[in-house]
This record gives C-alpha cells, structure tokens and sequence, in this order.
C-alpha cells in the first residue's frame, strides 16, 4: 500500500526550483519538432521532456528524456511496434546490431542496420493532437483545452521488401515460395505510429495504424503498440497506462529482456511499490472479490530477473480479421516521465495527468441515489435535491428502476418525472445491471475450455454479439424518450473472453476482448453525444466515463455507524492517492441494504454522525452515495446539508483540487489531509478529523510547498480571521489545534 509520512515529506521537500515545476507552476512552452542539421534526427520537446528518433536507415527511438531531473528512459533501441499476422511476426521500425544493451553509444548508430522482417520508415507528418472522443462540460468543468494542446507526430512505414528469414525452416524451394506468398500478403500493409506531446506536462500519448490496401485478409493476431528498454535507474520513475483498461484488461507488462545480458537479478523494493499501486490502479479488486486477481498478473510482474523492458500489448489477441480496405487502430499508450523517486510527487503527477487526458471526470455534480421509483418518492427527493443545491438525482439499484423495459405507459411516466426534475434544474437518471454478471440467456459470452454459457466469470452478456445491437438500442430509446442525464452502468464490460464462432462482432475467442472492449466504449461515447453523465464502476475514464468507485466493501454497511464514519473517510483517504476527488464516489448509505440492518433514519436523531458523512464528502470533494428516500426529515438536518452544499459551494475551486495525504485515519489520534492548488486564489485547504472521545491539542507541521506559497501564509479556521504564520525554509508551517471529542475543522490558506 502507497502511504505517505507527513513528517518525513515536511523534512524533506522536492529539491526542484518551483518556478519550473509542472506541479506547481503553469509551463506554457509550446511542443516543437525539429530535425537536426544533417537529417539524421528528429527531436520532439516541450521543456520538460524530449523524445528523439534516429530516421536512417529506419525510424528509431534513441533517447526519451526527462529534461527536468536529466534522467535518460531508454537503454536499448526497441521496434516502434512488433505484430503478428497469420503467425509471422514483424518488427515497426528499429534499428538492430547494437552491441550492449545496457545503455546507447551514439557512435554506434551509423553501423546499425535494419532488420529482417521490419517495416521501413518512408516519412513523417505534423499535426494537432486528436481527441478520442467529443467532451461537452456539463458541471463547472474546469478550464482546459480539449483535445489537449501539443503536437501529434506521425511516423510512416512501408512493408519489408526483403525476403522473410524463417531459420528453423532452412533454405528449402519450399519455403522460398512460402517467403514469396508471405511476402505477398503484407506488401500493401501501411503502418503510421502516432506521438502525441502535451503542453506543461512530462506525457505522451502513442497508437499505431493498420491500413490493408491490399485484397486480401489478414490477421492480426498480436500486437505490442509502444516498447521500452528503461534503465534500472529510471524504471521507477516510468508510469505506464492506456485506454485499453478495464477490470480484467492492462497493458504494460514489466518483462525480462533477454538481449540485456549484463543485467543483475536483484531487484530491490520494486516488486512492493507496485503492487501497493495496483491496489489503487484496480480499486474494483478489493471493492468486489468475486474475481481475485493476483496483483503481479495485473501488472505483469513476477519475480526472477531484473523486469526493464516495458511493453505495452494486447493481453490478449487482438486477433483482428483485417479486410481488405480496413483501418486498424490500436489502443492508446500513455507514458509519464517522473522527476524522481517520492511517492507523493508521482501520485501528484498521475493525477494531473488524469485532468489533462480525461477532463469529464473532473465535472463533479452533488448527487443524491433515490432508493424508490415511485413518482411520489422521485418529486420529493428532486424537491429536496433543488432546495438544497444538489445537481443531481440518481435511481438507485433495488428501487425498481427499469431502463429495458418496453411499457409505453412506464416510459411515459418516467418521462414526466424527469420533465419534473429539470423543471427544478436537476439532471436525472438512474441504475442499470449492464452486462458483466448479468444473464441475457442465450446472448451471453461462451466459455472457450468448456464451450458452455458463462465460465470462471459468470453469467454475462457478449457484447459482440447481433443482439447486443438491440440491447443498446433499446438503451438508447429509452434514454432519447425520457430525456434521461446520467447513466449509472454497473458492470460495463470487464474483460472475459468468449468462445463462439458465430457472433456478429467477433470471430472467436482471440479477437472477443477487443471486440466487446470496442463495443462498451462506443455505448459509452453514445451516451457522451447525448450529454450524459456516466457512472461506471470501472476505469473507462479514457473512453468517456465521468466517475467510478473510490474503493469500498459492501460488507463495510453492518458495521456499527461510528466504525462506518471511520472506515469510509479511510477509503476516500486512501483511494484519493491516485484519483482525483471528482474521479471517485464513496459507498455510505443512510437506508440499511445488502441484509444489513444499521440505518441512519431518522436523520434528526443522527445529526453528529450525518454531520461528519457530510463533512467527510464536501471536504475531500468525493461525492457520497447517499442513499435513501429523503436528504433531511426536519429543520435541523436540512440546515447541516445546507451549510455543507454552501461550504462546497464556497470553496468549490480549492476543493476540486488535489490532495496531500498528511496522516492516515487509524482510530488512534486525529487525522488530516489537505487539498492544495498553487494556480488557484485559494492555495489550500486542511480538513482535520479528531475521531477520540477526548479534546486534542497538537501542533501539526503543514507541508506548503505545492500551494506555491514562500515566505508567509495567512490561514485562518472555518471562515474566521486568520493569522499570518511564517513559513520555514523546508517550505512548511507549525499550525496549533484544538479539537473537541468526535469533531471535524477546517483551515483556509491563502
């Protein structure tokens, strides 16, 4: 698990000067593309980092950079993709005969040649970055461009034109032919590799085309769409992602690279930081366990040798039946060139990369989960929801909701209903089982070891099938006639195979992941042309998903409600490391459900534990699942959700904002973190929780550096008079408390 120590972070310090950090200042360099003055190079920089080719006699990259920290990410030249097709595998540029693979001589590179089976650099265009799919804020977005502002390079390629060397084969007149057809299949293959390269950002963005212009099929049957040989050094300082991502689908492997023959096998702590991260990277892992994942197969680690060669494949297939005139497009890569080793630092720069590449899921709408569907209960709670400032009103699961049903009369009357609540000025929608873990009879995936329906994942919809057209259509004629605003999409597609032969979408098990992957993506990118609001839990943030899980277990509902208090700001604690507070929604019902008989109701005679929820969500900016039929039953309870809408509302910039991670609630002491943003009016915000049945007084080191911040700071508690307290030259200030038993406050720092 990734924890932070306030105190050894305070002694520490980044040692960067801040005028020139990403994380604290706005670099506006443009991205620029230049060749070298004998033709040789070509160079892509925005100031932070830099990635640079060698054009003859192939495309290869000879340097990927981190301008900042001068640390050098590659050791060794690696194709710029490597596919299979009809079980012969080719090489994307690259160059080869480099004679140690443990760093780069650039003396070496004139003497390097091209290899066997390696399709051949013929050129290259410049262009703007492309957005993978359209973005309309809906709710106080942020201001930022999209797509992002950079450059997109694009390198071309042409078919080997030399003769395919199948050594185990020999020279026989045989396989002389066999070269001759191979040959033959692939000569009207184009290739492009795509860079994108963002502005005031370490980060890149890669994907590969496929144009068959030839006349005949061909399959795809692997495909490894960005390599890297990092050295030991900086290996953990490379963050790895793509959009290719759900449950059961992750790209980037850490494998061994057998060419690195000087390498050593010890590998120290690494094997632990990454699975403390894949713990938050798959948050459904320990949300849900009906499928226990082994963690170093999510991440592809296993112990054994020293793991520097990162690759980033299709897990699986993607078995693709490429015809004749068809594109192929690979999944998107993304690369984040850390500046070095503190955890903090890293889990800041994830999440701005997050704000960059997926700026819908920092839209963070107050939302209420509506626990029945009557009309009655719906016009109460929208009521409710538009007195006190909500956004929102979602129909929860367990409320009767019915998204496929075909009634005419059902749909009508929930058309009025959300007629009703826009007329109050609230989005509305509601739950659906979508299609993991849910049955649609005959349409549901095949198991490819026993050819049955269902498998090691259940019962679950193959969503490349023919019927899977009707069933989104029937979604989507729902949604179009009753006007619904968000969708929440409990089991989007998570990756299981499926092992038929006779789908519409799909040709067998090796091409069924991408297939159903591509065809969840497209419902979602549908419902985001429709302006809605998507809850997925799962990380389809790349494909359009606005908000997912932040972590829980809904066993945690029996617990007795002050542990329920304690264990919910534990898990906003912890799945804000590597989330941005929009990004996730925490699990803490008012009703009772699940079996489990612990309600808040009446709200009235639970106002202390209501006001810490309460203070829980607005203050860390992660929006609760409050579910029930009411938000208040009196006087008082409406006030304390007034006054926490109001501070949201208030203070809403600071609180969209990221967090530091300062001392980790354990039941033993008071507990705090604290949103910062150096760009902001407001550069920080501290939420202290004292869960002791006794008055505390501490003084707290707060750590300022990332509210950029020098000299003094005036902080002032709950909207009362501040004080100007002087910082140190650690960059932190000594803040005293006191705190009541079971109490929550808060500090502004400007």
């Amino acid at each position: 698990m990734i924890m932070f120590d306030g105190a050894s972070l305070a002694q520490q310090g980044p040692a960067i000067d801040p005028t020139s950090d990403w994380l604290v200042t706005s670099i506006k360099r443009p991205v620029e593309i230049e060749v070298s003055s004998d033709g040789k190079d070509l160079t892509m920089t925005n100031g932070l980092i830099s990635r640079t080719w060698r054009l003859t006699p192939n495309a290869a990259c000879i340097s990927y950079k981190n301008l900042i920290s001068d640390g050098q990410f590659i050791r060794s030249i690696c194709p710029e993709a490597i596919m299979t097709i009809d079980g012969n595998k080719y090489e994307i540029g690259g160059l080869h005969g480099q004679p140690e693979h443990g760093y780069i001589n650039m003396a070496w590179l004139d003497n390097m040649h091209v290899g066997q089976s390696t399709f051949v650099y013929t050129g290259y265009e410049v262009g703007e970055p492309i957005a993978p799919y359209e973005w309309n804020p809906l709710f106080q977005a942020p201001e930022v461009s999209w797509p992002p502002k950079g450059k997109r390079l694009t390198l071309k390629f042409e078919a080997p034109k030399q003769a395919i060397l199948l050594e185990s084969l020999g020279n026989s007149k045989e396989i002389a032919e066999k070269r001759s057809v191979v040959l033959e299949d692939i000569s009207k293959l184009k290739v492009e590799v795509n860079y994108e390269m963002y502005v005031g950002a370490p980060l890149m963005a890669k994907w590969v085309n496929v144009e068959n212009a030839g006349d005949k099929k061909v399959i795809i049957e692997k495909m490894t769409a960005e390599q890297l040989a990092v050295p030991r050094s900086q290996r953990r300082r490379l963050h790895v992602e793509a959009d290719y991502t759900c449950f059961r689908l992750h790209t980037p492997r850490w494998e061994l690279d057998n060419r690195f023959a000087t390498t050593t096998d010890s590998s120290p702590t690494y094997h632990e930081y990454i699975l403390g991260e894949s713990v938050y990277y798959y948050p459904t892992r320990w949300m849900d366990n009906l499928w226990a994942v082994p963690a170093e197969d999510m991440l592809g680690i296993r112990e054994g040798g020293m793991r520097t060669l990162m690759s980033s494949r299709y897990p699986h297939g993607p078995g693709k039946h490429l015809r004749s005139g068809e594109t192929f497009q690979t999944f998107r890569t993304f690369t984040l060139l850390h500046d070095n080793d503190d955890r903090m630092r890293q889990s800041l720069g994830r999440r701005r990369m997050y704000r960059i590449l997926c700026p819908q899921a920092q839209e963070n709408p107050i939302f209420f989960h509506i626990l029945r569907s009557d009309s009655a209960t719906i016009r109460k709670a929208v009521d409710q929801c538009a007195e006190l400032g909500f956004d929102m009103a979602i129909l929860t699961f367990g409320s009767g909701f019915n998204m496929r049903t075909s009634d005419p009369a059902l749909i009508a009357r929930y058309k009025a209903d959300f007629d009703y609540a826009h007329s109050k000025g609230i989005k509305i929608g509601g739950y659906v089982l979508f299609a993991s873990s849910a049955s649609h009879g005959v349409h549901d995936a095949v198991d490819p070891e026993t050819g049955q329906l269902g498998g090691g994942h259940g019962r679950s919809l193959c969503l490349a099938t023919a019927y899977s057209d009707e069933y989104f259509a029937k979604l989507y004629k729902f949604i179009d006639e009753t006007g619904m605003d968000v969708i929440e999409a409990d089991g989007p597609y998570h990756g299981y195979p499926c092992g038929a032969t006779n789908h519409k979408y799909h040709d067998g098990t090796d091409d069924s992941y991408y297939a159903q992957w591509q065809r969840q993506v497209k419902f979602f990118r549908g419902c985001m042309k429709r302006g809605m609001y998507i809850h997925a839990p799962d990380w389809y943030y790349y494909c359009g998903s606005h908000r997912s899980s932040l972590g829980y277990r809904e066993s945690s509902v029996f617990l007795p409600h002050w542990i329920k208090v304690m264990v919910a700001r534990r898990n906003v604690f912890d799945g804000t490391v590597l989330k941005t507070p929009s990004m996730g929604w925490m699990w803490d019902p008012i009703a009772p459900g699940h079996g489990a008989h612990t309600d808040m109701n009446p709200l009235s005679r639970h106002l202390d534990l209501y006001n810490l929820h309460l203070a829980q969500s607005f203050g860390s900016g992660v929006m609760y699942v409050w579910r029930n039929t009411v938000l208040y039953d009196d006087e008082a309870s409406k006030a304390l959700v007034k006054k926490w809408v109001e501070f949201y509302r208030d203070h809403w910039e600071i609180l969209q904002s990221d967090i530091l991670h300062l001392r980790r609630p354990d039941g033993r002491d008071i507990d705090y973190f604290m949103h910062v943003n150096s760009r902001a009016g407001e550069k920080g915000l501290l939420m202290v929780f004292n869960p002791l049945q006794e008055t505390v007084e501490r003084t707290i080191t707060l750590p300022l550096y990332y509210t950029g911040l020098t000299g003094a700071a005036r902080i002032s508690e709950q909207g009362r008079k501040g004080r100007m307290f002087r910082i140190d030259r650690f960059n932190n200030v000594q803040l005293p408390l006191h705190m009541s038993p079971r109490s929550v406050t808060w500090f502004l720092i400007k």
